[in-house]
């Protein structure tokens, strides 16, 4: 697989509840290979430098959050929520996302407090 350089045009962007931006961007006309060769990267984790071709910059700014870095705690957070949601259709449980979510975490801490040795 070969690394592209284009020329790009951002033209929208849409902001994520989780604090990253999703964009749309516009090429130059491009060849058959080309489009071949730029659409192979679709779904893949690139690396990108956006540089302005019409006007000098002053350094770069580094983004250096790994991509779709959800942290563990949100992650499990998440899987929490889905159960929540599954036991809740079954009828398996009536209370709200909050009470679940405390009274899950507490459990979880109270098991992992029994492990540590007493100081």
């Amino acid at each position: 697989m070969k690394a592209i350089v284009s020329q790009i045009i951002l033209s929208s962007f849409t902001s994520k509840v989780d604090g990253s931006l999703g964009f749309r961007g516009t090429t130059p006309e491009l060849s058959t290979a080309e489009m071949v060769a730029m659409m192979d990267l679709q779904g893949k984790n690139v690396r990108a430098l956006f540089e302005p071709m019409d006007f000098a910059t002053d350094g770069k700014v580094e983004i250096k959050n790994p991509l779709g870095g959800k942290t563990p705690g949100e992650r499990l957070r998440g899987v929490m929520y889905v159960a929540w949601k599954q036991f809740t259709a079954k009828k398996m449980i009536s209370q709200t996302f909050d009470e679940f979510y405390v009274k899950h975490m507490e459990r979880a801490i109270e098991d992992w407090k029994q492990q540590l040795d007493p100081e």
